[in-house]
């Protein structure tokens, strides 16, 4: 039976005549085809500020104290609720993300000092084998996570007991495996705990290499058994939705060859308010699912891919050099801290709008003469409306 070209120029056959694994190779042969750098950190910046017109957020809310950054809103309508607790103590600032192929992870955002005990509740009631950490305890002189367990000693978290059972040197040094025992007490059965420290993915960009990401995705898929997998970086949004976003899409263009990464970055964002936080983010979600459906034998490595991956480090370099350069002034200028709440770095960091001018600059081809468009710096307030978002009447200030 011939073949048929949709609109996306994505060449499919009949649904029945085409296989998982078809669909997948057809949307990966499409995408390399078709897609550059240039191209797809565009895509990126049309869609930016895309998000639900209309969610509820009444238990972030009214937990200010548990809330790690005051704009990001953990949406009602997925939320993580705390089993075995009344309702005026129920809230984590975590989501629930449903996979097209019904597993599930759940979103996070970097435990507080007053949240952890509930992390390991959630842990625990939730029956999670596996934690995967993407951000480092402090970035930049600021904390971005509070360490929830002690490398060298039992401790305890409210009613709950954790202590290191093994600890393995992984031949990644970006890498820290550690299995915990997770016990409460009043209960002799314990669980074990899986902890997976990826440590060198940079807040807002992305890591050079997407081998290292996709082992540790196996690994954890097979330790999760049927999940499902906590999977937190400071906010839980950035680094967080990008690494859940390989699962996700790699599930969904099985189904469907003629999906866009469009339509997957607006999918976990209706799970996840402001999934995928940056350009090189979104380019590197392309980048590991294709890497995965080469590790899975799906499709072969082709010199189309090597080329868009080195480009894609090229860009990354220098992006990365650009925002060590920032934060230096900052550094100098004394603004890295601030007296409130801390927001959330795309929305407070100057640094950000020549990012963005840097990678349309790089990513750009030699070919095209058309001058870069001008991208609004992101540090300026983001324009809400009564229809639009949530309105907080209430907001609890305090140092990061």
């Amino acid at each position: 039976m011939a073949d048929k070209t949709n609109a996306e120029g994505i060449e499919t056959q009949k649904t029945q005549e085409v296989t998982p694994e078809e669909n997948a190779a057809i949307w990966s042969a499409h995408i390399l085809k078709t897609a550059r750098v240039s191209k797809l950190t565009q895509e990126y910046r049309d869609n930016k500020d895309w998000k639900l017109n209309i969610f509820t957020a009444v238990y972030y809310e009214k937990n200010p104290d548990k809330n790690r950054y005051n704009d990001i809103p953990c949406m009602d309508e997925n939320r993580v609720v705390l089993k075995e607790r009344d309702a005026t103590n129920d809230y984590i600032h975590a989501s629930w993300m449903t996979m097209p192929d019904g597993f599930q992870y759940i979103s996070t955002q970097g435990p507080l000092k007053n949240t952890i005990d509930d992390f390991w509740h959630m842990i625990y009631t939730e029956k999670c084998r596996v934690i995967i950490m993407l951000c480092q305890y402090v970035e930049d002189d600021a904390e971005k996570c509070r360490r929830y367990f002690d490398n060298d000693a039992t401790k305890e978290y409210g009613e709950y007991k954790v202590s290191v059972k093994e600890k393995q040197i992984d031949e990644n040094p970006s890498l820290k495996y550690t299995v915990l025992q997770l016990s409460r007490k009043g209960n002799e059965k314990s669980q074990t705990v899986h902890h997976y420290w990826y440590h060198d993915w940079h807040d807002h960009v992305a890591p050079l290499d997407p081998i290292r990401i996709i082992r540790m995705h196996k690994s954890a898929i097979e330790n999760a058994k049927f999940g499902p997998i906590t999977v937190h970086c400071s906010a839980g949004v950035g680094r967080t939705s990008t690494y859940i976003g390989i699962h996700y899409a790699v599930e969904q263009i099985k189904i469907n060859p003629k999906t866009t990464m469009v339509d997957i970055l607006k999918s976990l964002r209706k799970m996840r308010y402001g999934s995928i936080q940056s350009q090189l983010q979104y380019v590197f979600l392309h980048i590991c699912v294709i890497q995965l459906l080469i590790v899975d034998g799906i499709i072969k490595r082709e010199h189309s891919f090597d080329e868009f991956l080195k480009k894609y480090e090229n860009i990354t370099k220098k992006v990365m050099t650009a925002i060590d350069d920032e934060l230096k002034k900052h550094k100098e200028k004394k603004s890295v801290r601030t007296k409130n709440k801390t927001k959330s770095w795309e929305t407070k960091h100057d640094g950000q709008s020549a990012l963005f001018k840097l990678v349309e600059q790089e990513a750009g081809s030699k070919k095209e003469k058309k001058p870069a468009k001008k991208v609004e710096a992101v540090s300026k307030k983001d324009k809400r409306t009564k229809k639009d978002d949530v309105r907080r009447s209430t907001r609890k200030t305090s140092k990061r």
